[in-house]
């Protein structure tokens, strides 16, 4: 499948956007935008290779994602009773050409230390915790890193001093919409839902009136390297889908870091790199895993020079050495969104089964914690 990527900058993080949102349904009032950094070129990735039916987690992890800020590849993996992961990955280190799609190859297994988290229900309630997923934040720092961001979203609204709510239609995802009426804090949580909205439509200049949430870290956290903490959950939702990275702070794409994309049936998560460079995405590395991500999980991601780590539940399930391929060395932002598919794509699209009126399918998370290495 080839898109046509657009610039980020043309979601329009608006001066509105980074103060308190509207409730879900209201439309935000008119303000002057805030200068915009100059927008990254169009650019096309390569193809990729086309599964063979009928879908394997492998095969459905060799699909190629595109940047989760421009259009989304959103896919079904049949469900599982408990955690499995799968590798799969372009070529290491050299992007493929642009007429071509990647080889795949089959990556080793993560270490032995927590490859496979074991299965099992969501931590039970810490004592005196005031979070609705049953986990508390975590407080201080850790052996190694130092705590540099966190959010409870125990507040009325969003913290814009943390914060900011994207505006805008995808590039290259009619299917998707987003709009600040579609954020909100409450019930100790940030709320990012997704549902037919033609007010919000308007407001946001979409084709689409499947509207979502989006929030990024931009105002507050930008840094090289680092470990990053969500406790999450979505509600299940067919085209819907929900998704958490580290989007490069220079607006030049790639390099990606998606460290969490669930597709409607909650089944699974592919988290990829996007480890190509100068409008080349022909390097990529996927994992994936299954597990039920309608309830809540911890998932996260470990960033260093030598390692991408992916976590799930405080254990590694993949990693990505920089042998395999190259890791980013710039300041990159950490984004929360939703995203509707568009019909006739690839991706999974909306359909009868999905919610269409208000809460629709929520993308919930509960905190957010970020930390750097100790002594960066």
């Amino acid at each position: 499948m080839i898109v046509t990527a657009t610039p980020k900058s043309t979601l329009n993080l608006l001066s509105d956007e980074i103060g308190p949102p509207p409730p879900p349904g209201a439309v935000s009032p008119t303000v002057t935008p805030s200068p915009s950094p100059p927008p990254s070129p169009t650019v096309t990735p390569s193809p990729s290779p086309t599964p063979a039916p009928p879908p394997s987690p492998k095969a459905v992890a060799a699909a190629t994602p595109a940047p989760r800020r421009r259009a989304p590849t959103i896919v079904s993996v049949p469900p599982s009773p408990d955690y499995s992961s799968t590798d799969s990955s372009s070529p290491a280190g050299v992007a493929a050409p642009t007429n071509e799609p990647p080889a795949d190859i089959t990556l080793s297994p993560a270490p032995d230390a927590g490859s496979t988290p074991t299965p099992g229900a969501p931590p039970p309630d810490t004592p005196g915790c005031p979070c609705p997923s049953g986990a508390a934040m975590p407080t201080g720092n850790l052996t190694g890193w130092n705590m540099v961001f966190s959010d409870d979203f125990n507040g009325a609204s969003l913290d814009g001093t943390k914060w900011g709510a994207y505006r805008g239609q995808p590039g290259g995802d009619p299917g998707g919409c987003w709009d600040p009426s579609h954020v909100s804090v409450s019930g100790g949580m940030l709320h990012l839902p997704t549902y037919q909205d033609p007010a919000a439509q308007s407001h946001a200049g979409c084709s689409s009136s499947w509207v979502s949430g989006g929030v990024s870290s931009a105002r507050a956290l930008k840094q090289t390297y680092g470990k990053y903490l969500l406790r999450v959950r979505a509600d299940r939702g067919t085209g819907v889908s929900a998704i958490a990275l580290l989007w490069p702070s220079s607006n030049s794409w790639p390099p990606e870091i998606d460290f969490f994309e669930t597709p409607g049936p909650r089944t699974s998560n592919q988290a990829t790199l996007h480890c190509g460079s100068g409008g080349n995405d022909g390097c990529q590395v996927h994992k994936n895993i299954t597990a039920d991500f309608s309830q809540w999980h911890t998932v996260g991601v470990e960033w260093t020079p030598q390692m991408i780590s992916y976590t799930l539940d405080g254990s590694v399930w993949a990693t990505t050495p920089s042998n395999v391929a190259p890791i980013p060395s710039g300041n990159m932002e950490m984004d929360i969104q939703a995203q509707a598919g568009t019909c006739g794509s690839p991706a999974p699209c909306p359909d009868a089964t999905t919610p269409s009126t208000a809460p629709g399918v929520d993308l919930q998370v509960d905190w957010v914690v970020a930390y750097a290495a100790a002594g960066a």
